[in-house]
């Protein structure tokens, strides 16, 4: 049975609750919070593909599907993965956005997020590569540091971080900027003019994509988007939105 929008529900909510068939009241509530805070904030219109996370447990095909757009970016599952109420976690699983870069990021203007609920290191939680071109970000990558590298392999905005779990965002607004954000709070902010080459391969959740997948992350993902790059203020903002979903969840960490 389908679901109509009904005056409680953002559309664009609804769309998703239809496509998924299987959410539950608080899974539906939890959703349509965080449409309204990304609309709200002004985000919403920057999505390609946000990922919620939510559905029935041991079921993968509500786990797939696009919040921003049901028709496009449907991710696709392989390996091992357990999905309940808290996420979607790898077991050297990954899934493929079918999202590339080359396609669907402008030039210098991205970002990425990922909200970890393990306090485990190791592993790429968002990546594409291709010749010299990098597209990837991570809570844990290369000697500890958290990362979001997207022109060349020395650029990025990294640090040493002191957990793995929470909300992570990774912003590249333009040529010269990237950023790195924890749970809303800027960790670093680097200049770069290192060129840009975007990969024709799709970004994957939870491992590296470079043709073959590796680099395979043990974290569960309870939140993860990709789009364009954001303001300071908007950075901080999506944290926020993914914070209160994950609170309205009770799974927040």
């Amino acid at each position: 049975m389908g679901i109509t929008v009904g005056k409680s529900y953002d559309r664009s909510a609804a769309e998703f609750f239809n496509a998924a068939q299987v959410l539950t009241t608080l899974q539906k509530q939890a959703v349509n919070e965080l449409v309204i805070d990304l609309k709200n904030y002004g985000v919403w219109s920057k999505m390609k593909a946000v990922y919620p996370m939510v559905g029935q447990t041991g079921v993968s095909s509500s786990f797939e599907i696009n919040l921003k757009d049901i028709n496009t970016f449907r991710g696709s599952f392989s390996g091992g993965w357990t999905f309940s109420s808290t996420g979607a976690k790898p077991s050297t699983g990954y899934m493929d956005t079918g999202l590339i870069p080359s396609a669907s990021i402008s030039n210098y203007n991205s970002h990425m997020s990922f909200y970890s609920r393990t306090n485990t290191p190791g592993g790429v939680d968002l990546g594409a590569f291709q010749g010299a071109g990098n597209f990837y970000a991570s809570a844990y990558y290369f000697n500890g540091n958290r990362n979001f590298l997207q022109r060349g392999d020395n650029d990025g905005a990294t640090y040493t971080p002191t957990k793995y779990t929470g909300c992570f965002v990774w912003n590249a607004p333009n040529q010269s900027l990237a950023a790195t954000y924890e749970d809303g709070v800027l960790k670093v902010q680097n200049t770069t003019t290192t060129t840009q080459i975007r990969p024709n391969v799709s970004v994957t959740l939870s491992a590296f994509n470079a043709g073959t997948k590796s680099l395979f992350s043990p974290r569960e993902c309870a939140f993860a988007s990709i789009g364009d790059g954001l303001t300071d203020t908007e950075a901080i903002n999506l944290s926020l939105a993914i914070q209160r979903f994950q609170t309205t969840l009770g799974r927040q960490v």
